[in-house]
């Protein structure tokens, strides 16, 4: 016999109840049962559990099944079934207690698995639509709410299960029931959200990023969770690139993980059975081992080497600051890991039912592209520079040129400035025909424009993140003339197509000043170059080129009609690079804004001829000239300014001329030196408005090779010419001496001679001749 008894707060539950439960659906009852129900599609009503008479007393013996399933579910997505109550006033599920007689019963608390064994009322919740399936939660008791238990697919199963027999409740207690909340959630099925088949096992294989999770779902006891990173498999293409084969230099991929947080719900144990492992290489278990068993050498048969191990309130290498800034910093390579191969594997173990014990993890993974195009370079010390050579097997192919892809290059992997060098070399006679395809220069306010002036592409804004395209000059140091600069992604100008002027040349890409959030995502390029020979390439303006050097000269451009495709390179030069310099003056006026790369706000100058000079020297001086008698553009050579002896940069003047419209222009040149020489006095010949020194060759010589003609002034040249005049006179007077004292000397020693062979002739042939010459020879002796 059942008693229902109602007191005055419960028939008011109830009631309220009632006038509610119009709204929910209460599921339809299984056919020959007493309060079995099968709930369907639940995302479009309001599903609610309860238990029979709630929230009357519910009857003994009883075994009740609620069986929810979505049947109606999106293209391309998986739905997941959520059992709550939020309440706890709505869930009191009766235990029998023996207390004793007129002691105060004990308060009633919410009670979960193993302490539900000895309580006749109980809960179980089924990942699934039979009894066979993973328990998620088990829970007896009341006074507490139930927590978020969801299914890992579209079916979920409640079971209710009572006690034959028991006492009546306590005279003023709460009526004994519950009611249970449904909810439906949708995920993409092709995510790390849900297991399948009731295996938390993903296998992650791309060559992009994202994020590890623990599943949205509960998860029951004792499961072990496997996140298999694999990069593409070699010999599938990815991404347009070429295929992966791994070679004996090292895997085309690496996997880099971040670890930004570990933590699990409830009172921490010392035996870390719940934990995050994180293996080096592919590892995984056999189908029926979980954490409880499988010991450390069942994942070495793998070759995997641990690399870290989290436990609750642990954390040995964590990028935990990645969550808690706005503008974050790059996680180090000393708070992540990095594969030596193209294949990581994070573990995860837990040990009590997720329901109840929740436990969040986060991490960070992404697939690092080590493939760059071309050979190594290292000349230029940048780990991204690369050479690309005509292929001796295949001269006129196609070679693709794109910028890296390792995000250890970027803001994003550490790297604030990058700069690469692209080397093109061809065979002598060669030219490379150069196609840019795509280039994006992420949030820089820079696009590209064609300049009229210069005949080639021009960057208008920051360049911060640019492609330059510099043509090799050869002098006794190899000069880089930057011809074109691209920036942005004009589409109006995409594919652009130009032709190197000779056989090398090099493209340069440079990002500056990178934050934490930006990578090849944002700033790339992709080209083409084709070496061919320098006669197939047709109308192309051949280059006239004369090398100069000395203490200095002028020459002439000279410019007729018809002659649009002629351009004149004039190279100034040293034959040594000591303590000289370079300068040169030429008839013009300097146009800002024709540069092969100028801010947002330069000022058009306004040209009489469509000539132009375009002046090289070093690395940062390459202005355009517009030709004009009425001005003057003074150029010095690299370092001139800094004195910097020991500057690896060319010291060399480029001047290229391009004629269009007729005229004649002199261009002067002169080599320039410190005005304190070497040895420490001031120099004679000097220019005082440079404050250098010049040759002494070019002083007085008809030609003004200073700015002010100093070097031809009437002053100095008059002294020059007195001091010379002087010296001249001495040496004439000399001359004359040294002519009479060597004439004199002739005579007197002819007369001698003479005087001696008279007095010999004299001499009588007597008896005593001989006696005489005796007595002579003795007195030489003797004297």
């Amino acid at each position: 016999m059942f008693y229902y008894m109602f007191f005055p707060h419960a028939l008011l539950s109830y009631l309220c109840a009632a006038e509610v439960n119009e709204s929910f659906h209460m599921g339809d009852l299984m056919e020959g049962t007493y309060c079995s129900r099968i709930f369907s599609n639940c995302d479009k009503k309001r599903c609610v559990l309860q238990s029979p008479n709630y929230p009357g007393l519910y009857p003994r013996n009883l075994t009740c099944y609620y069986a929810i399933r979505q049947h109606t579910i999106p293209y391309g997505q998986q739905a997941l079934i959520s059992i709550t109550q939020p309440y706890s006033r709505l869930v009191s599920i009766k235990t029998d207690r023996p207390n004793p007689e007129g002691a105060d019963p004990k308060p009633v608390e919410r009670k979960d698995w193993s302490k539900c064994d000895n309580v006749p009322d109980f809960v179980t919740v089924y990942d699934g639509y039979t009894t066979r399936d993973p328990i998620l939660l088990r829970f007896c008791g009341s006074g507490e709410t139930v927590p978020v238990t969801t299914s890992s697919g579209p079916e979920l199963l409640v079971q209710f299960s009572t006690s034959p027999y028991g006492t009546l409740m306590y005279p003023f207690g709460p009526l004994h029931g519950f009611q249970l909340q449904v909810q439906v959630h949708f995920v993409d099925i092709e995510s790390i959200k849900y297991t399948k088949n009731k295996r938390c096992e993903f296998w992650i294989r791309n060559t992009g990023r994202g994020w590890l999770h623990a599943p949205y779902h509960s998860l029951p006891e004792n499961t072990t969770c496997w996140y298999h990173l694999q990069a593409t498999p070699a010999g599938v293409a990815a991404a347009g690139y070429p295929v992966d084969r791994e070679s004996g230099s090292g895997p085309r991929y690496k996997v880099w993980v971040s670890v930004l947080k570990f933590y699990v719900t409830g009172p921490q144990t010392r035996d870390c059975t719940t934990n995050l492992m994180v293996w080096d290489g592919n590892s995984s278990c056999h189908p029926f081992c979980d954490s409880r068993n499988a010991s450390s050498s069942e994942y070495q048969h793998n070759n995997s080497t641990l690399l870290a191990n989290y436990c609750p309130g642990q954390t040995p290498r964590s990028c935990d600051h990645f969550l808690l800034t706005r503008q974050q910093r790059p996680c180090t390579l000393s708070e992540s890991f990095l594969s030596t191969s193209r294949s990581l594997t994070v573990q995860l173990n837990i040990q009590h039912a997720t329901a109840l014990r929740p436990v969040s993890f986060k991490a960070l993974y992404e697939f690092v592209d080590l493939h760059q195009d071309g050979s190594s370079w290292p000349e230029t010390g940048s780990m991204c520079s690369r050479i690309f050579r005509r292929p001796t097997h295949s001269p006129s192919s196609t070679i693709a040129i794109r910028s890296p892809k390792n995000v250890f290059f970027y803001g994003r992997g550490g790297n604030k400035n990058l700069s690469c060098v692209f080397r093109l070399e061809g065979q002598p006679g060669d030219v490379a025909k150069v196609t840019i395809l795509t280039i994006g220069s992420g949030d820089r306010s820079c696009y590209s424009r064609l300049n009229k002036d210069r005949g080639t592409l021009q960057c208008v804004g920051d360049i911060g993140s640019s492609l330059s395209v510099l043509d090799e000059v050869n002098g006794p140091k190899t000069m880089l003339v930057p011809r074109h600069c691209l920036c942005s992604t004009n589409a109006s100008l995409l594919p652009y197509t130009f032709v190197t002027l000779g056989s090398k040349a090099s493209m340069v890409w440079d990002v500056f000043n990178m934050n934490s959030t930006e990578d090849f995502r944002l700033h790339y390029f992709e080209a083409t170059v084709q070496f061919v020979r320098r006669e197939v390439v047709l109308k192309r303006c051949e280059v006239k080129s004369n090398l100069l050097t000395g203490p200095g000269g002028h020459f002439t451009f000279h410019s007729h009609h018809n002659t649009t495709c002629e351009s004149h390179f004039v190279i100034l030069t040293q034959q040594k690079y000591t303590n000289s310099y370079l300068y040169a003056k030429l008839p013009g006026l300097a146009m800002p804004d024709s540069s092969h790369a100028v801010p947002n706000n330069t000022q058009h100058v306004h040209c009489p001829t469509n000539n132009r000079f375009i002046v090289h020297a070093g690395d940062t001086v390459h202005t355009v000239v517009c030709p004009d008698p009425y001005y003057t553009v003074e150029v010095f050579s690299d370092g001139w300014h800094t004195r910097d002896v020991m500057s690896n940069s060319s010291r060399d003047i480029v001047i290229e001329f391009i004629p269009i419209d007729p005229g004649s222009y002199t261009v002067s040149w002169i080599q320039l030196s410190s005005r304190i020489r070497a040895d420490g006095p001031y120099c004679h010949s000097q220019c005082p408005e440079l404050d250098a020194c010049i040759n002494e060759s070019l002083w007085c010589d008809g030609v003004e090779h200073c700015p002010s003609g100093y070097d031809e002034s009437f002053g100095y040249c008059m002294h020059l010419l007195y001091t010379h005049l002087v010296y001249s006179i001495a040496l004439t007077v000399a001359i004359i001496i040294v002519a009479v004292s060597s004439g004199l000397t002739i005579l007197w020693f002819r007369r001698f001679r003479s005087a001696s062979s008279a007095v010999a002739g004299c001499r009588s042939p007597s008896s005593k001749s001989a006696e005489t010459e005796a007595v002579v020879s003795a007195r030489d002796v003797v004297y």
